[in-house]
């Protein structure tokens, strides 16, 4: 083990691992600052997803089978002539 300075706090810790750069008080400090960071993050993607009007123009699966069926084909055959979304 090698004694290097902690590049938060300047303290000198018994390295463990060659890229330790933290003493353990940094170290979980850290951790916590990015577990924050990230939650925040998370919140504000699913407000503004939720804020998003959904696209309008790709059909649901139940509406392409009801197509196919009219066409007299199966999902699967109408998929393969149409193309993802049912679209012509």
């Amino acid at each position: 083990m090698s004694k290097k300075p902690c590049a938060r706090c300047g303290k000198k810790i018994d390295a463990v691992w060659p890229n330790q750069k933290y003493c353990e008080d940094c170290r979980l400090e850290i951790k916590r600052e990015s577990d924050r960071y990230y939650q925040n993050l998370k919140k504000q993607r699913q407000k503004t997803a939720a804020q998003k009007p959904r696209s309008s123009g790709i059909k649901s699966i139940s509406e392409v089978a009801a197509e196919a069926r009219a066409c007299g084909m199966t999902y699967g055959q109408y998929m393969a002539r149409t193309g993802p979304g049912g679209r012509a």
